[in-house]
């Protein structure tokens, strides 16, 4: 086994493989998403948001993609966020106009998009706003941002995931990044165990769910 953080294609264990997601990947890490987070409308039956994402996403500076393959392809992925002023700067082109998140939303006929949409416009309504982006400001030029970790259904307890956790830690580190924040929804049990045994610790919770944090010096 090799370990890098150059953004080197990996061989890991039993076969599986880490590398950088490339354009032609597309595809398969919409499919992904739509199989790991059936609560979020834009990984739903609305392809063009998903693929759009993930397009703008790959061609992004501001972010390190890794996915992990094996010979049956990829089963899982890891979005880490190094530059968060130009993530944040991109954050239309990745999700489109307000217009068509809008059609999709009424489209995608899933009733946790529903859910979703009035935890968002509650929160607006109500000023019980995260503080995931006043966490983030404080030191943002030291701070990275996991976006997303998923790993298909049929790969899970497998260790996958402690890997990408370990893969996107090197490369925070190697890019000058001295804590991780991510945000995880609160009814999500799973990501939330996960998230407390790879060290993340919760620093503050709402109505949109929770934000965790890890030191990494």
């Amino acid at each position: 086994m090799t370990e890098s953080v150059t953004g080197e294609r990996q061989s890991l264990s039993g076969g599986v493989r880490s590398r950088p997601a490339l354009p032609t990947d597309v595809n398969a890490l919409v499919r992904i998403c739509s199989k790991c987070f059936p609560e979020y409308y834009k990984w739903q039956s609305i392809y063009p948001i998903g693929k759009n994402w993930w397009q703008v996403a790959i061609e992004s500076k501001a972010s390190q993609i890794i996915v992990l393959e094996d010979s049956s392809g990829i089963f899982a992925l890891d979005v880490l966020v190094l530059a968060l002023e130009l993530w944040k700067a991109e954050n239309k082109r990745r999700n489109g106009s307000l217009m068509a998140r809008v059609f999709s939303a009424f489209c995608c006929p899933v009733p946790a998009v529903w859910k979703r949409l009035w935890k968002v416009a509650l929160a607006r309504l109500t000023y019980r706003r995260p503080v995931r982006n006043s966490v983030l400001e404080r030191n943002c030029e030291q701070t990275a941002w996991l976006e997303y970790i998923a790993v298909l259904p049929r790969m899970v307890r497998q260790g996958h995931a402690s890997w990408l956790f370990r893969i996107h830690e090197q490369g925070a580190l190697a890019a000058g990044s001295t804590t991780i924040n991510t945000h995880v929804d609160s009814e999500n049990v799973p990501s939330r165990r996960m998230m407390e045994k790879m060290g993340y610790k919760l620093i503050s919770e709402d109505i949109r769910g929770c934000l965790y944090g890890k030191s990494l010096v």
